[in-house]
């Protein structure tokens, strides 16, 4: 005897939201696979700076999604095990993970993202949550974003450092020019005195003449 499978009237709300789906409800299921099938061969290798509008479905849908998580994004700094982001790893295939460097982000450092409000997110906040509440699978909806966002940091960390090694060759370049300035002044100083000790000895000897 075959049992048929009950449905209650807010499991069609599936679309819409998945907060009021009852746990064992068959649309939870559904909404997933949904959400899976649309990212297959697209989302991973699509960039959202490069081509924003490759897949509208994924755009939208990732939006929403990161609005529904933006409250749990904010108050993860509150957590006991709340501890600064230093490594981000993306998925680069089913086997390999590329890890960015992000130990340069500061607590003060935010992102402001349109799904997320008008106020920016801290970006510790999202790459906590993200590498540790919801780790970013190859076919994530979310790959294509937190790829970005990575690369972004990325690319300003490496702005960074070239800063750092410019300013540290300056300052080298600075300390050099006022020693040798240093040196030839002093230079001067102690050929000037050598002449008038000089001038004073020869003096000094006519007098006694």
């Amino acid at each position: 005897m075959s049992t048929s499978i009950q449905l209650y009237e807010y499991d069609y709300q599936a679309p819409l939201t998945s907060n009021s789906l009852a746990p064992n409800s068959k649309w939870l299921i559904v909404r997933r696979n949904i959400h899976k099938i649309r990212s297959w061969g697209i989302v991973r290798r699509t960039s959202i700076l490069q081509n924003p509008c490759q897949d509208w479905y994924i755009y939208f849908q990732m939006r929403r999604e990161l609005k529904r998580a933006e409250e749990e994004i904010r108050q993860t700094e509150y957590r006991r095990n709340f501890t600064p982001v230093k490594y981000f790893d993306i998925p680069v295939d089913e086997v390999r993970l590329r890890r960015f460097n992000v130990s340069h982000v500061r607590p003060i450092d935010g992102i402001y993202y349109s799904a997320l409000g008008s106020e920016p997110i801290g970006l510790q906040n999202l790459l906590y949550y993200f590498s540790k509440e919801s780790v970013v699978p190859y076919n994530s909806m979310f790959y294509s974003f937190m790829l970005d966002v990575s690369s972004v940091l990325n690319t300003n960390r490496q702005r960074i450092r070239r800063v750092a090694v410019y300013q540290k060759v300056a300052f080298i370049f600075a300390l050099t020019i006022f020693t040798l300035i240093f040196m030839m002044f002093f230079s001067l100083i102690l050929s000037v005195y050598t002449t008038i000790t000089k001038l004073n000895y020869i003096y000094r000897a006519d007098s006694h003449a």
